[in-house]
């Protein structure tokens, strides 16, 4: 465990280093995944990167889209999982 209770807290805490320690320009994309093999879930954020594909084992494929802005842009940033 990373000591976090959930993946957009992670995140929310890059952003916040990242806003505090860089110039107002700036700002990064991030693709952000914790995946239990156990429940076999992938838990995510997205912050406005290119949506990664997930290959499932039946073939099918999927796309993994943005669930919230980019981050270090804004001092607050929150996300869905």
């Amino acid at each position: 465990s990373m000591g976090y209770s959930d993946t957009p807290s992670v995140v929310c805490d890059v952003n916040r280093q990242f806003f505090e320690s860089s110039p107002p320009e700036q700002f990064a994309t991030l693709f952000f995944a914790r995946y239990n093999d156990r429940s076999r879930r992938l838990h995510y954020v997205n912050a406005g990167h290119p949506a990664p594909i997930v290959i499932r084992a039946d073939g099918a494929v999927e796309r993994l889209g943005s669930t919230s802005f980019v981050v270090g842009a804004f001092p607050h940033w929150s996300s869905e999982e």
